[in-house]
């Protein structure tokens, strides 16, 4: 194995959706072709671990990623889909998911970015990367909540 994804594990895919309950608002575990948990370490040092799970129709579906792990700041996390907290990691409309040019180590880098978005938003108030949709800095209403939940 290759040590840049010693922090790669498959799981099944019930286990997946156990571990993000909001994740079985969109899928059902037959939906799901496979599950990883993926560590990441950014620039500041802070670890998180993402859940990615690839759809049956993968390579033409892009993977869905989730954070398990919380994001510390004083904001709301921004970013992500409000139904069921995926990360919003690439432009539909845009379509940045290419099957010819995209793969699960695509969707890695961009949670990976993300991350580093994140932190960066927590710390400035201001995202560093081009955005559809303009990110207003919202206060979190409970420190501890990092994601928006239903």
């Amino acid at each position: 194995m290759y040590e840049a994804f010693a922090n790669v594990h498959r799981i099944e895919p019930d286990e997946a959706l156990k571990l993000e309950v909001l994740a079985a608002r969109t899928f059902r575990s037959e939906q799901i072709r496979a599950a990883f948990t993926v560590g990441l370490t950014t620039n500041l040092g802070h670890k998180y671990k993402i859940l990615m799970l690839v759809p049956r129709a993968y390579p033409f579906r892009a993977p869905v990623l989730y954070t398990l792990t919380h994001i510390p700041g004083p904001l709301k996390i921004a970013h992500i889909y409000g139904d069921d907290g995926r990360l919003c990691v690439f432009e539909k409309i845009g379509r940045d998911w290419d099957p010819k040019e995209c793969n699960l180590v695509t969707a890695i880098g961009w949670a990976a970015m993300w991350l580093f978005c994140q932190e960066y938003f927590q710390r400035r108030s201001r995202w560093p990367a081009p955005e559809s949709h303009k990110t207003k800095p919202v206060p979190r209403s409970r420190p501890w909540d990092a994601r928006k939940r239903r």
